[in-house]
């Protein structure tokens, strides 16, 4: 069984990170569970424990996750298929459905032409994109990206 302290311990880490990052963006955070992780199969698997997520309210949430920190947001399908995803070659993202979250659209590896024609094909009307970031990524580096994608035509 895991001790208090030991939580206690991780979670420290996390709210720290969180409170960082929300003053930074002037938001509020909250500690939400039943969110989805890839498990070593590569397949998905919902956490049950909860994480802080800082909410930008109109243009993304950020995760503080145990490993990493993932800023979420959406474009709706039509400017998805039109988007110069050039601009974000910097940055390690993922597309997935907004109706169906646990279909992949693009992950490390694929295309740009071939999450195109996923989405595409798929009924989604919005699609979401997760950008990630190491832990210990600096509130400036996510500050900036926010600024970046709100002024894209991302939203949350």
């Amino acid at each position: 069984m895991i001790e208090r302290n030991q939580l206690n311990k991780i979670y420290r880490k996390l709210d720290l990170k969180a409170r960082d990052i929300s003053e930074r963006l002037k938001c509020a955070f909250a500690y939400y569970n039943g969110h989805y992780s890839k498990n070593t199969a590569g397949e998905y698997e919902m956490d049950c424990f909860p994480i802080p997520v800082v909410e930008l309210k109109g243009v993304c949430d950020i995760a503080i996750e145990l490993d990493k920190i993932s800023v979420t947001t959406k474009l709706t399908r039509e400017l998805a298929v039109l988007y110069n995803f050039e601009k974000l070659n910097s940055y390690q993202f993922e597309a997935y459905g907004v109706e169906n979250y646990l279909d992949d659209f693009y992950v490390a590896g694929d295309t740009i032409s071939g999450m195109k024609e996923k989405i595409t094909r798929s009924k989604e009307q919005n699609v979401f994109f997760s950008f990630c970031f190491p832990f210990e990524v600096t509130t400036d580096t996510v500050y900036e990206l926010v600024n970046f994608l709100s002024g894209e035509g991302f939203f949350y």
